[in-house]
C-alpha cells in the first residue's frame, strides 16, 4: 500500500469510515482531483487562466478572479465562456477509475467548485443514485437523500461562477445553495480533494468555515505533496487537518484510488496485517442479535458458506478456490491468514483474546462450532475456547417449554421478551402498549434492531386489536383507525451504519429470506425424493441431508429468541411445513421417525388442528412409526402441556385461540406415543384440569376423544382403559352436576364428543360407583323444565353412566326413570327416542303403546311429507331390533318412507334441468 498512516492519519481515517457509515460524510471536489485523472486533458486554475492573460496583454501577477474578471469586462461574459471552453476536451466528458471509485464510495454529499462533467458522468456509469445540482431551483426541487451539488454551476447551465464579480455576487446568485452548503459544516465531517493552498475555492470555504458556528465536525483536506509549517498552522487557524496521501503528484490518481478504498471500513485493504479485526468490523452488525441465522453470517463476511454435519453441528467454510459470485481476492487473503492463525490462537489463546472472544461468540450464536477453508471438514478446526463473560443464550429457553414469563424489565432485551410473552399469551393490548413504549425508546437509543423488530411486531398487534371482540366501544374505535408502520419506508430512512445493523432483520421482516427459505426447502424435498433410490442403494451419512435439520432449528431459534411474533403468517408457517416434511423423508426408515425438539415445537405451534392431523396421517393409521425419546416425552408432557394448559387457564380472551390449538396439537402428538401408565396419569391430570377450570370450546373435547381413539387403536388402550377415561367423565358431569358447564360442554355431553371415553370405560368393566355425584346430577337435571331437553339429558347422559354403573347407582338412576312425569309428551321425537334407549338397556316398558306412539307420530306429518328425524328414528329402531325383532315392521316403514322421499327429490332435480 502506498499511502503511509501515522497514529494521528489512523485517527483522521476512523473519523471519515465512521461518517459515511453514519451518514454523514461531505466530500468538496477541486480541480486538482480532475488534473489527477488526466493532467494533460483537464487543466488547473492556473493553465485557464495562462490564456486570458495572452489576450489581456495585462499584468501576470494579478490573482486568478481579477484576469477572469478583466477579460469579462473587455470582451464580455460569451467570450469568457468560449475562451474558457477551449482549455476543456472537444470530446464529452467521459469518467475514468477515479471519478468511478469517489461515487462508489458513496458519500452523503458530493460537492464540487469544478465545471466539468466527470463526476456527472461517473454518477451515471455506476449504480449510486444523486441528484444532480446546479442552482437554486434544482435544490428547491431535489427528492433524494444524496445529493451532488456543482457549486459554481456549469457551461450547459451559463451559470459557471469564475470572475471576481462572480464570487462577490455569490450570495445574490445562489442564495440557497450558499446557506445550504454553509450548513453541511455544522453536520457534516468535510473532506477536501483537489485543492490547493492558493486556490481561490479554498478561500471561498474558508470564509464559510470562520464564519460559521464553532460547533462544527472535522474538516479533512487531502493533499497529494508535504505542507511547510506555515500552510498547516494557516489551515489548523481553520479547524483544517491536513491528510497527506502520497509525495508527489504523480502519484496522486492511485493514491486517491487508494483513499477511497480505507475509507470504507469493510475493506479488507485495511486489515492486512490484521486479519482478527477484519472479522470483529465485518460481524459487528450482527453482535446485538440473541440468535444468529446462517445466512447472516454468509451475507456479512461474504465468500463464504455453511458446512452442516452429524447431529445438529455446522462449521463456517471460508473460500479459497472455489468460485463464487461475490468473488473478492482481498477478503479471501485475510480469510486465509485467520485460518493459518486461528489454529495458533487456539493453543494460545491470550493472543487476540478479547478479538477472538467476540468472533467465537458472534458464531456460536448462530450455531456455528467450527471453521475450515473450501469445505474441508476433515481439516476443521474446532471452536474450543474456554469464553469468559457472560454466557451464550440458551436457544431452549423457556419460550420452546411454552412458559411465557411476565417478569418486570430492565432493558430493551427483556422488554421485548416481555412483549413476546404478552403476544404469546393473547394479552395483545398490554403488549400493544409495551410496543409503542420500546419504538420510541429503542428510536431515542439508536437502538435500530430492538425499533425494526418492534415496527413489525406492532403491525401484527394492530391487525389483532382492530378485529378483536370489546365491549368497549372507544377502545374498538382507537384500534380500527391505527395505521400499519411502512417498514420499507423506514428502513431506506436509515443511515448506511444503522442499514448494516438492521439488514439482517429487516431482510426477514419483509419476507425476503422467507421467500428464499420456501424456494430452497421446496427444491431440497425434489431432490431429496429424486436421489432416495440412489441413498438406499449405495448408503448415506447425515451430512447428506442438506443441513435440513440445522438450518430449520437455526430459523426458529432466530424467530423465537429474538421476540419476532412471526406465528401468524402463512409464508413462515409453509417453510415450517416443508423442514418438518423434509425431515419425515430424510429418514433412513422411512416408516419411523425421530422428530428433534425443534420439530415438535414447530408441530405445536406452527400447525393447526387440522394440518397436524394430516401430517401425522401415517402415524395414527400405524402405517409408521413415531419415535420420540424419554427426555423429549418427559418435555412434552411435564413442561410443554402443562404450561400449555396453565396458559390456557389463565388466558383473559374466552374466545377461540391458540392456546387450545397448542393443547390439541400436543394432545394429539401424545396420542400416538406408547405411554407409560405414569405419563397417561399425567396427560389425564391436565386434561381434568382443563375441564374444571376453563368454559371449554367444543374442540377441546374433539381432542380429548382423539387422544383415546388413537391410543386404544394404536396400542389397545392398555393404559387409558378403566379409571383414566372414567376420571375425565366424571370430571365434567361433576361439572355440570354443578351448573357449571357452558353450552358447549353440555353438547360434548349429548353429542358423544365423549361417548368413546365412556366406552373404554365400560370395555374395561370399569363401574361407576359415585352415588353421591349421580344424586346431585340427576336433581340437577330434574330441575329442566323442558320434557325434551329432559329426555336428551337421560338418553345421553344418565343412560351412559348406568351402563357403567354399580348396582347401587343402577338402582339410582332406574328409580329416578320411574319418578319421570312422561305421560303428557308421547307424541314428541325426543320422548320416542328416548323410550328406544330404555328398551335397549332392558328397562321394561309397553311395547305395544310404544309402538302406535311411532305411528301416530310418523302418521302425524302430511302424506307425501318428509321429517330429517325419520333417519334418526330408522337408526334408532335398527338399533333396537338387535334386542326386539318385533320392531323390524316400523324399520320397513320408515325405509319405504325414506326411499319415496329420494324418488321424488330426483324427479324434481330432473325436471330442473330439462
Amino acid at each position: 500500500m502506498s499511502i503511509k498512516l501515522t497514529q494521528k492519519t489512523k485517527k483522521y481515517l476512523s473519523v471519515i469510515q465512521e461518517s459515511k457509515e453514519s451518514g454523514n460524510l461531505a466530500i468538496f471536489v477541486g480541480a486538482g482531483f480532475s488534473v489527477s485523472e488526466n493532467n494533460k486533458k483537464y487543466k488547473s486554475w492556473s493553465g485557464v487562466t495562462k490564456k486570458l492573460i495572452k489576450e489581456l496583454n495585462c499584468n501576470k501577477n494579478l490573482d486568478n478572479l481579477k484576469i477572469a474578471e478583466l477579460y469579462k469586462l473587455q470582451f464580455g461574459k460569451a467570450k469568457l465562456k468560449q475562451a474558457v471552453l477551449q482549455s476543456f476536451p472537444k470530446t464529452p466528458d467521459v469518467a475514468g477509475t477515479l471519478h468511478k471509485e469517489l461515487v462508489n464510495l458513496n458519500p452523503h454529499y458530493i460537492i464540487t467548485t469544478n465545471w466539468d462533467k466527470l463526476i456527472d458522468d461517473a454518477i451515471e456509469k455506476t449504480t449510486n443514485i444523486y441528484d444532480i445540482i446546479v442552482n437554486d431551483n434544482e435544490l428547491v426541487k431535489s427528492v433524494n437523500n444524496s445529493k451532488y451539488i456543482k457549486m459554481h454551476g456549469d457551461f450547459e447551465h451559463d451559470n459557471f461562477v469564475y470572475a471576481e464579480s462572480d464570487y462577490l455576487n455569490y450570495s445574490v446568485n445562489f442564495p440557497l445553495i450558499e446557506n445550504f452548503l454553509k450548513s453541511i459544516f455544522s453536520t457534516h465531517v468535510i473532506v477536501l480533494l483537489g485543492y490547493s493552498f492558493n486556490d481561490v475555492d479554498l478561500k471561498q470555504i474558508v470564509s464559510w468555515v470562520k464564519d460559521n458556528s464553532k460547533e462544527r465536525l472535522p474538516i479533512y483536506m487531502i493533499t497529494t505533496s508535504p505542507k511547510d509549517t506555515a500552510e498547516l498552522n494557516y489551515l489548523g487557524k481553520y479547524g483544517i487537518k491536513v491528510f497527506q496521501i502520497c509525495n508527489n503528484n504523480n502519484q496522486s490518481k492511485q493514491s486517491f484510488i487508494e483513499f477511497f478504498k480505507l475509507c470504507d471500513k469493510y475493506n479488507p485493504l485495511n486489515y492486512k496485517n490484521d486479519s482478527c479485526a477484519f472479522l470483529v468490523n465485518k460481524l459487528e452488525p450482527l453482535n446485538n442479535y440473541k440468535v444468529i441465522l446462517f445466512s447472516q453470517i454468509k451475507d456479512v463476511l461474504t465468500n463464504c458458506c455453511i458446512m452442516y454435519e452429524d447431529g445438529l453441528s455446522s462449521s463456517l467454510s471460508f473460500y479459497d478456490k472455489i468460485a463464487s459470485l461475490d468473488y473478492d481476492e482481498s477478503t479471501r487473503i485475510c480469510y486465509r491468514d485467520f485460518l493459518s492463525n486461528a489454529l495458533i490462537y487456539n493453543q494460545d489463546f491470550n493472543k487476540h483474546k478479547s478479538q477472538m472472544e467476540y468472533i467465537i461468540n458472534i458464531l456460536k450464536r448462530a450455531d456455528i462450532h467450527g471453521l475450515c477453508d473450501d469445505g474441508m471438514i476433515k481439516n476443521k478446526i474446532n471452536l474450543t475456547f474456554d469464553i469468559n463473560g457472560p454466557e451464550l443464550y440458551d436457544n431452549y429457553s423457556n419460550r420452546f417449554n411454552f412458559d411465557y414469563k411476565t417478569k418486570k424489565f430492565s432493558n430493551n432485551s427483556e422488554m421485548l421478551d416481555l412483549i413476546f410473552s404478552l403476544y404469546s399469551i393473547e394479552q395483545y393490548e398490554k403488549a400493544f402498549n409495551l410496543t409503542n413504549e420500546l419504538i420510541q425508546k429503542s428510536k431515542k437509543e439508536n437502538d435500530f434492531i430492538y425499533t425494526f423488530i418492534s415496527y413489525f411486531n406492532y403491525n401484527i398487534l394492530v391487525r389483532k386489536l382492530k378485529f378483536e371482540f370489546t365491549k368497549d366501544k372507544n377502545k374498538q374505535d382507537y384500534f380500527r383507525q391505527l395505521k400499519t408502520i411502512d417498514i420499507d419506508f423506514e428502513y431506506n430512512k436509515l443511515p448506511l451504519k444503522y442499514k448494516r445493523q438492521v439488514y439482517p432483520i429487516y431482510s426477514l421482516i419483509n419476507f425476503d429470506k422467507l421467500y428464499v427459505l420456501n424456494y430452497t426447502s421446496q427444491n431440497s424435498i425434489k431432490e431429496c425424493k429424486e436421489k432416495f433410490n440412489i441413498l438406499v442403494k449405495h448408503g448415506r451419512s447425515e451430512k447428506e441431508v442438506f443441513g435440513h435439520k440445522i438450518i430449520h432449528k437455526n430459523l426458529v431459534d432466530f424467530i423465537v429468541n429474538n421476540g419476532i411474533c412471526f406465528e401468524e403468517y402463512e409464508e413462515y408457517k409453509k417453510v415450517n411445513y416443508n423442514y418438518l416434511y423434509l425431515s419425515q423423508i430424510n429418514q433412513r426408515d422411512k416408516t419411523k421417525w425421530n422428530p428433534n425438539k425443534t420439530e415438535l415445537y414447530a408441530s405445536i405451534k406452527y400447525f393447526d388442528f387440522k394440518t397436524i392431523q394430516e401430517f401425522f396421517k401415517a402415524y395414527k393409521e400405524g402405517n409408521n412409526q413415531l419415535l420420540i425419546s424419554d427426555v423429549l416425552r418427559a418435555w412434552l408432557i411435564n413442561d410443554v402441556l402443562k404450561n400449555c394448559v396453565n396458559n390456557y387457564i389463565n388466558r383473559k380472551n374466552t374466545a377461540l385461540s391458540n392456546l387450545e390449538k397448542y393443547i390439541d396439537n400436543c394432545l394429539f402428538i401424545l396420542s400416538l406415543l406408547n405411554l407409560s401408565i405414569t405419563e397417561t396419569n399425567k396427560i389425564i391430570n391436565q386434561i381434568c384440569k382443563i375441564i374444571t377450570y376453563v368454559r371449554n370450546q367444543m374442540t377441546i373435547f374433539e381432542s380429548v376423544e382423539l387422544f383415546f381413539i388413537n391410543q386404544c387403536n394404536l396400542f389397545e388402550g392398555t393404559n387409558v382403559k378403566g379409571k383414566p377415561a372414567l376420571k375425565i367423565f366424571e370430571c365434567l358431569i361433576s361439572k355440570l352436576a354443578e351448573d357449571k358447564c357452558n353450552v358447549y360442554e353440555i353438547e360434548a355431553l349429548l353429542r358423544y364428543k365423549l361417548i368413546n371415553v365412556c366406552k373404554i370405560a365400560i370395555q374395561d368393566s370399569t363401574k361407576f360407583r359415585n352415588e353421591d355425584l349421580l344424586k346431585k346430577l340427576l336433581i340437577t337435571i330434574n330441575s329442566i323444565i323442558t320434557p325434551s331437553d329432559k329426555y336428551r339429558f337421560v338418553e345421553h347422559l344418565i343412560m351412559i353412566i348406568y351402563q357403567m354403573g354399580n348396582d347401587n347407582c343402577k338402582q339410582i338412576i332406574t328409580s329416578f326413570i320411574n319418578s319421570l312425569d312422561i305421560s303428557k309428551d308421547k307424541t314428541s321425537y325426543e320422548y320416542i327416542s328416548f323410550m328406544l334407549s330404555l328398551k335397549r338397556l332392558n328397562f321394561d316398558i309397553n311395547d305395544e303403546e310404544l309402538k302406535n306412539c311411532i305411528i301416530n307420530y310418523i302418521e302425524s306429518f302430511p302424506s307425501n311429507s318428509f321429517s330429517s328425524t325419520f333417519i334418526d328414528l330408522k337408526s334408532c329402531l335398527e338399533a333396537t331390533c338387535e334386542k326386539d325383532s318385533s320392531y323390524h315392521e316400523l324399520v320397513k316403514k320408515l325405509e319405504t318412507i325414506i326411499q319415496n322421499y329420494k324418488k321424488f327429490e330426483l324427479s324434481i332435480g330432473e325436471s330442473n334441468n330439462a
